[in-house]
Formats: structure tokens, C-alpha cells, sequence
């Protein structure tokens, strides 16, 4: 199997089973032909885990983030699973949220976004092509870095079936930039709150004012 890396478009190097890897950007990649069912379990799991006072302060966060970025119009939240980011959100702020799993919601189409938030959800994307295409001002995540000194098989957030990238910061700040993206800033807060190795990161178009 000839598998291209998204930032330099070279071949990855399998590494064993369904695992890729790309040396040049330190990007891995789990091809698993299993992949992890997203069922009615799944979904009930993160809607209460939505309601516990962690997640209640883990979106309470995450809006403060989005929102001392600046936030000047309509936002996507991709991947919303249980939608509690959306029903957190402030009165005054639009908000469309999307899922290929649980909601199948295009409405966002018909408008121009100003940002979106890929909330543990970017290193789900079977086609990452997609998040480019969406052309919004800016992009907010929250996603597991990959530091130099961690074995990925021993890694917590190794999920095969589940997780389909694991991204070193360098690896996702040159794949923005592939895209015409710039690092406007990065956050741990998800860290010291007990989430290991989970950074935050704004990224805007490089065209637009910062």
C-alpha cells in the first residue's frame, strides 16, 4: 500500500500492521480496516460525560479560548459528536455544528465561516483535505501532540480504529501552513486541567490581519 503524506506528499513508510510514518514531517498514520464503531454507546458516553463539572469547565474553557481569539461570525463545530460545546455556547454567538457519524447537517454551506473548532476531532478526519475546502478565517483544536520522547505504541492516545493521525507540533503547524495557514497561538490549558499531552492551538488564514 503507497500511502502520501499530506505535507511533503512523499511516501510513508509502513512501520508495522496498519501504521504509517513519515520521518521528513514526524506525522504516523494508522490505516486500520477495522474501524471503531461510533454507535448509540459511544454517543451516550460523551453526552454524559458532557454533563459532568469537568466537562461543564472543559467547554467553559474552550469558549474562552475561542473567544479571546476573536469571533466575528458564524462558527462549525466539526465533529460535534454531543453537541455540549454547541449548548455551551454564549446567546449571541451562531453556531453549526457537524458530525459524519451522528449529524449530516449542511446547512453551514450557505454561509461564510468565520471560524471552526475541531474539539478532539481532527486526528478522527479520514479526509483532511476536507478542513482547507472549508475555508473559514480561522481554526480552533484540541488534539493529542506527539512528544519526541514517546514510543506512539505505548502511548495513551495510540488508538488504532480510532485515532487516524498522531501529529507532532511541527508536523501540524507545517500542514496548516501547507494550507495557508499561520500559528496564532497555542494553549496547554487542557493539559494542566489532567488531559496528558492535549494542546490547543488558533490558526488563521495568513492573508487575514491578525
Amino acid at each position: 500500500m503507497n500511502l502520501i503524506c499530506p505535507i511533503c506528499n512523499i511516501s510513508m513508510t509502513h512501520i508495522v500492521d496498519d501504521v504509517f510514518f513519515c520521518k521528513k514531517d514526524c506525522l504516523y498514520l494508522c490505516h486500520d480496516h477495522q474501524p471503531a464503531d461510533y454507535n448509540a454507546d459511544y454517543l451516550l458516553h460523551y453526552k454524559l460525560y458532557g454533563r459532568t463539572q469537568f466537562g461543564k469547565q472543559l467547554n467553559q474553557k474552550r469558549w474562552s479560548f475561542t473567544l479571546d481569539n476573536g469571533l466575528f461570525g458564524p462558527l462549525l463545530d466539526f465533529g460535534c459528536g454531543s453537541d455540549s460545546f454547541a449548548d455551551a455556547k454564549p446567546k449571541d454567538v451562531a453556531v453549526f455544528s457537524y458530525d459524519p457519524y451522528y449529524k449530516k447537517d449542511f446547512s453551514f454551506l450557505n454561509v461564510e465561516l468565520d471560524t471552526t473548532t475541531f474539539w478532539d476531532s481532527f486526528e478522527h478526519l479520514t479526509r483532511l483535505e476536507i478542513v482547507p475546502l472549508l475555508n473559514s478565517r480561522q481554526i480552533i483544536l484540541s488534539i493529542p501532540i506527539l512528544r519526541k520522547d514517546v514510543d506512539i505504541f505505548c502511548w495513551k492516545h495510540f488508538r488504532p480504529g480510532e485515532h487516524i493521525w498522531y501529529f507532532s507540533e511541527d508536523a501540524l503547524i507545517n500542514l496548516f501552513k501547507k494550507w495557508g495557514y499561520i500559528l496564532k497561538c497555542c494553549d496547554t490549558f487542557e493539559t494542566v486541567m489532567g488531559r496528558d499531552d492535549i494542546k490547543s492551538y488558533c490558526f488563521i488564514l495568513s492573508e487575514v490581519s491578525i
